[in-house]
């Protein structure tokens, strides 16, 4: 009798994700959800696609967070939890990591940190947008596509990058949400500290250069 393979896996690669310690940093792609103005769309209606070192995931559904519905003028700090979850049957997303790509129904939470930015006012029926970076630590999971049952993967994730937020001026400093999204790229490393066994290298090959130059002499 021949046990079935593909579910087996399945669980393995559940667990294995589930068991992750280190999260995968994220570094292209994004989240994207429309507010009420955008037409042809359910508010919150969007969808997801990142990927990281040796992970990629991509679904859609409905998502919730702050100014979704609209916004007003002012400083405003764009921080709080932001989730984009399956909803409708054609809501199907899949994961890729450890050289393996499963199907399932997606869903991506974070817990975002946005640098505050000022919103100003605009004339009225035009559209406005406004963008700052952002810093998120959140979870990737993929369901089973009939619905039911607990996650078949789950994975740790972070990342940094750019917010966007536009809106429709309905005046007296009003914004009707048009579109939020996120946009990750890679953290700016600038010119980070040496670490200690760097320090040591570095420190051992100049020693080594003037031990040569010393018995170079004549």
């Amino acid at each position: 009798m021949r046990r079935p393979i593909v579910p087996l896996l399945m669980l393995c690669l559940a667990a294995a994700g589930v068991a992750a310690a280190d999260p995968v940093t994220l570094t292209s792609g994004g989240m994207y959800w429309a507010g009420p103005h955008r037409s042809g769309y359910f508010t919150g209606q969007g969808s997801f696609g990142f990927s990281g070192s040796g992970f990629a995931a991509s679904g859609s559904g409905f998502g919730s967070g702050p100014y979704v519905g609209g916004f007003s003028v002012g400083t405003r700090a764009f921080s709080g939890t932001v989730d984009l979850h399956p909803t409708f049957f054609y809501d199907v997303g899949s994961v890729t990591a450890g050289g393996q790509t499963l199907s399932g129904r997606a869903s991506a939470a974070f817990q975002i940190t946005a640098v505050p930015f000022v919103v100003t006012a605009s004339s009225q029926g035009t559209t406005a947008s406004f963008r700052t970076p952002f810093t998120a630590q959140g979870l990737v999971r993929l369901f089973p596509l009939s619905g039911g049952g607990p996650p078949i993967f789950s994975q740790e994730v972070t990342g940094t990058g750019t917010l966007s937020l536009y809106g429709v001026s309905i005046g007296q400093g009003g914004y009707l949400t048009d579109s939020v999204s996120l946009g990750f790229s890679p953290a700016d490393a600038g010119s980070p500290t040496p670490e200690p066994t760097s320090l040591l290298l570095l420190g051992t090959g100049l020693a080594g250069i003037a031990i040569r130059r010393r018995r170079a002499r004549p």
